[in-house]
This record gives C-alpha cells, sequence and structure tokens, in this order.
C-alpha cells in the first residue's frame, strides 16, 4: 500500500487518480526530508519552546494553577436580554 492510501484511508478522503501519482511522490519527497531529521545529533541541545527566544522560555514563567471559587452569573445574567430566574432565553431553533 503506498504512503497516499494510506493517508486516503486514514483520513477518509478519496483523492482523484489523475492527481494521485504526483501527491505520492511529493508525499514521500516530504517523508525523505524528515528522515533526514533522524540524522541530526541533538545529544547536548536542550528542548525548547520555539526556536526563537522572543518568548524565553515559556515553561519556566508559568503560574502555578490554583483553583478558585469565582462566579460570574450574576454579572453573565446582567449582560442577558432576556432571562428567567437564573436561565438565558434564546430563541428555539429547532422546529
Amino acid at each position: 500500500m503506498t504512503d497516499i492510501n494510506k493517508l486516503m484511508q486514514f483520513s477518509q478522503i478519496r483523492i482523484d487518480e489523475h492527481i494521485h501519482e504526483k501527491l505520492n511522490n511529493k508525499i514521500n519527497q516530504l517523508l525523505e526530508w524528515v528522515q533526514c531529521l533522524d540524522e541530526v545529533d541533538t545529544t547536548n541541545v536542550e528542548p525548547m519552546f520555539s526556536v526563537n527566544d522572543y518568548f524565553g522560555n515559556v515553561l519556566e514563567n508559568l503560574r502555578e494553577d490554583t483553583p478558585n471559587k469565582v462566579s460570574l452569573q450574576k454579572e453573565i445574567l446582567q449582560n442577558t436580554p432576556d432571562k428567567e430566574d437564573v436561565f438565558i432565553c434564546v430563541p428555539k431553533v429547532i422546529k
């Protein structure tokens, strides 16, 4: 089974026969290029978020994930055009 056939089966799409071979060649070229990356020695390279240092090390700058009990129910209901008790009224969509 060719790579394009595997992709077609996996993604559940159908490709016209006249572009089938051309697309298969392009995918094979791409896969060969990706395989070249396996030859790169990354032994002393630290993992990073981006090749650019624009964001810095994002993982070091993350805040602690702490739960809080904030209720926005009143604020949300104040902004609704039509409400009934604690429910937002919307037009019926299904007939």
